[in-house]
């Protein structure tokens, strides 16, 4: 997609966040899930903040970018943080996501839960890799069900 938007004259970011469970040597695999495991939606908030702010604040990037034009396209749970982000950044003028997560608080089941509570960590069943991904407790001690 990238690569599309470039041949037709877009500026176009790609990244993945800092917690991502890929790592810049190996970006096809997932290498790295003690960082995934102690991610949360802050970081991921944070990290897109901080991209932007080097799009917008990059004196390269100046004569080629519309300051009042900047669109975020996001996948999955990266379109759910696009969604936040620009509901709650003006500089943001257009969203489009696919295959977004629509709902951040439900996204666990009750038993779930109160294992997260009571272990500290779940696991998340990939099926592409065959991988057991952890989620520490710190992923949701903000969500409404810990209060």
């Amino acid at each position: 997609m990238a690569k599309l938007f470039a041949e037709n004259d877009f500026v176009f970011v790609k990244f993945n966040f800092s917690y991502n469970v890929v790592t810049p040597q190996n970006p096809m695999s997932f290498d790295d899930l003690e960082a995934f495991g102690n991610n949360n939606y802050i970081i991921e908030l944070e990290d897109l903040h901080l991209v932007i702010n080097w799009v917008l604040e990059n004196s390269e990037l100046a004569a080629e970018i519309d300051k009042d034009r900047i669109n975020l396209t996001g996948h999955s749970r990266g379109g759910g943080i696009s969604v936040l982000k620009a509901a709650e950044d003006k500089r943001i003028s257009k969203l489009v996501t696919w295959a977004s997560v629509s709902d951040f608080i439900n996204r666990n089941k009750v038993k779930a839960i109160q294992t997260w509570k009571d272990k500290g960590i779940v696991y998340t069943f990939n099926k592409r890799t065959n991988q057991q991904i952890p989620q520490y407790l710190q992923f949701c001690v903000f969500c409404p069900f810990f209060i």
